[in-house]
């Protein structure tokens, strides 16, 4: 006794040659990418919430200004989300900051000092040590 069994996949490949198009469509892409960008918005906004100026003094809202710079696009094999807050990938990743257009960077260690620069303020004084250089 023997047993034949046939299948017949040309309707099984339609049907995947149709959820492979619609996986490839700029429509689902456009959509993922608004989700996802909508998702770094929102953690982006509770970061803002969350982390205070560590020096007390006033907020500069950083990563609010981050989370209005978050942009998506469909691209040929997915979405593409950016944030285009200038710094934001330093504070992720570290690195080391050079001044540009000056010889120094201004470091703030009092409240006050938070998000200026050295130039902002009369009357400063320079105290130079070793390796430092104190306003």
């Amino acid at each position: 006794m023997s047993l034949t069994i046939t299948i017949d996949a040309s309707r099984a490949r339609a049907g995947f040659d149709k959820l492979q198009q619609r996986l490839n469509s700029d429509e689902l892409k456009l959509r993922m990418g608004k989700s996802v960008a909508e998702l770094i918005r929102r953690h982006l906004r509770d970061r803002n919430s969350t982390h205070a100026n560590e020096l007390g003094g006033k907020r500069t809202n950083f990563w609010a200004r981050a989370s209005e710079a978050v942009n998506f696009r469909a691209v040929s094999d997915g979405a593409e989300v950016s944030v285009s807050q200038e710094g934001v990938l330093q504070r992720y990743l570290g690195g080391t900051i050079r001044p540009v257009n000056a010889k120094a960077l201004t470091i703030p260690v009092h409240p006050k000092a938070y998000g200026k620069s050295a130039r902002e303020f009369k009357d400063l004084k320079l105290v130079q040590g070793n390796r430092v250089a104190l306003l």
